[in-house]
């Protein structure tokens, strides 16, 4: 699975390596620069090559949008990923004031202006590789000189701690369907030693959303159960019950 924790740990990685426009990862060489000099025109003028082959010939060199390509496995421009973004933000920028618009704490997550991209670090310090003059560096996300416009969720990453706040609605929603089934039933038991055993599996990370949602399915069978229950099936719901509880503490261990 692509993390945006992997992505940050692999971008950095890079600092210090050159910048080149256009190349991916590749080693530069005089053929590799007469190349993107014909591939593009308009940025390869004469000094912009020959600042080019000072910085980056024969290194390893990225140009923005490569860093987030090679960890990714695909091939966008920095328009083309926030195109693609599952979810974005406007930072609205003012050349004398900067950003004034804080973007969502989320490492991991790009920033853009038209043309350029970033990975945002956290605690406002972003990673890109930045031009021919400064190669693959850090700066801050609220730097006047940078201008960025917004912020956007790679598609292609699961962005740490959403997984945590799925598993936490679903442990909210076992809750309100065991007050349900209490209050249908008459049934009562003190909850406290499976809820923390449930806690102690959501802090860990040790249960599935698949795991948790089936659990939620056996409840909600239980539920529509209960409009034909006697007192035989109060009794079997009970069993049931015991048996959910067992299946949560062994998963806690």
């Amino acid at each position: 699975m692509l993390t945006s924790e992997g992505l940050i740990a692999f971008a950095k990685t890079k600092l210090g390596s050159p910048y080149a426009y256009g190349i991916n990862g590749e080693l530069v060489t005089e053929a590799l620069l007469k190349y993107k000099a014909t591939q593009y025109p308009k940025r390869y003028t004469p000094d912009y090559l020959e600042r080019t082959r000072k910085a980056a010939l024969g290194k390893v060199a990225y140009d923005c949008s490569t860093l987030s390509d090679l960890y990714c496995g695909v091939d966008h421009s920095a328009n083309g990923w926030l195109d693609l973004a599952k979810e974005t933000w406007p930072i609205n920028y003012i050349p004398s004031r900067g950003p004034i618009k804080k973007i969502p704490e989320i490492p991991g997550l790009h920033v853009h202006y038209d043309g350029h991209m970033g990975i945002y670090l956290g605690d406002g310090w972003v990673l890109e590789a930045r031009g021919v003059a400064y190669g693959v560096v850090t700066t801050r996300i609220d730097s006047l000189e940078r201008g960025w416009t917004a912020a956007a969720k790679n598609y292609t990453l699961q962005y740490g701690g959403e997984d945590m706040e799925k598993i936490a609605e679903l442990q909210a929603e076992i809750v309100k369907l065991k007050a349900e089934v209490t209050r249908q039933t008459g049934y009562k038991e003190d909850n406290r030693e499976a809820l923390d055993a449930e806690r102690r599996i959501v802090l860990a990370l040790k249960i599935s959303l698949a795991q948790v949602q089936n659990l939620i399915t056996t409840i909600q069978n239980e539920l529509a159960a209960l409009k034909t229950s006697t007192a035989a099936e109060h009794k079997e719901l009970v069993d049931i019950k015991a048996a959910i509880k067992t299946l949560i503490d062994s998963l806690a261990k």
